[in-house]
């Protein structure tokens, strides 16, 4: 549930800092274990994340500079790294046999 939430935080949300939050946040819960494994599938985490990647990093072109300080940008630019090694991450868990 606290996946779930936290996905719909991270898309619906209209400020940048708040979504990059929620995204952090994911990327503790659903970094390790299998539990995490089992529950990413069920909500379909890695399709919504690869779904919403190029979205975030448009609207930090787009909003970021006008809206937002260098502070808040430079952790927006880590989490959308972040969300590239992540996707990257689960993507490796999706072909290993488990």
């Amino acid at each position: 549930m606290i996946g779930k939430f936290l996905l719909e935080v991270a898309m619906k949300e209209s400020s940048l800092v708040v979504a990059g939050e929620a995204l952090d946040a994911l990327f503790d819960v659903f970094a390790d274990g299998k539990e995490a494994e089992k529950a990413a599938v069920q909500i379909k985490l890695l399709p919504a994340l690869k779904e919403f990647q190029p979205v975030f990093k448009m609207r930090i072109r787009k909003e970021g500079k006008g809206q937002y300080s260098t502070d808040q940008l430079c952790v927006l630019d880590n989490v959308k790294m972040n969300l590239r090694r992540f996707i990257a991450y689960q993507e490796t868990l999706g072909k290993t046999p488990t």
